[in-house]
Parts: C-alpha cells; structure tokens; sequence
C-alpha cells in the first residue's frame, strides 16, 4: 500500500485551515478561555482524519529514519570487514 498517497487523499478530504476554530470554542468555553487552544475542526470525525494523517506520516518517518540507521550501521560493518577492523581488541571510546 502506499501510504504517501493514503496520507495525500486524506488531507485531501479534509476542509481547509481557515474552517478550524480555536479547541476553547469547540468545547463551549466562556470568554475569553473560548479563544485558546490549538485550532481544531467543529467536525469530529475531521479532526480524526487529520490525527490519522499524522499519525502515519509521523509512523513513516520513523521508520525511514530507522532504514536509514540500519543501512549505515551494515555499511560500517562492511568496511571494518574490508580493512580487517573486527572488535578484537578494541578499545572503549574513553581508553578502558
């Protein structure tokens, strides 16, 4: 699945960032507490939507920035390998 375009087509379908209103306002706060908050949709099943998108761009993120350590950490060892660098007799960082 692809999941970049999942996000796209539910940001897609969200309605724009000028329709939010302050969290303060959706909840019926008295003035002047109606005015804080983060903006949020009058729309619950909205706001859902926008969580889900960033939920699993936030997932996305995380785990290309997992790959990425990953292929570093096989590159490393692909050249301790190719120079003869093995962990025999290494020292720790601090010379213990």
């Amino acid at each position: 699945m692809d999941y970049e375009k999942l996000v796209a087509e539910l940001r897609d379908w969200l309605p724009p960032e000028s329709e939010k209103i302050p969290y303060g306002e959706l909840v019926g706060a008295p003035y002047p507490y109606n005015l804080q908050g983060p903006l949020v949709y009058a729309d619950e099943v909205c706001n859902l939507v926008e969580e889900a998108a960033d939920a699993i761009t936030a997932l996305l993120d995380e785990n290309a920035l997992k790959n990425r350590k990953s292929m570093w950490r096989k590159l490393l060892e692909a050249v301790k390998s190719a120079f003869g660098w093995g962990d025999k007799g290494e020292e720790n960082p601090d010379g213990h």
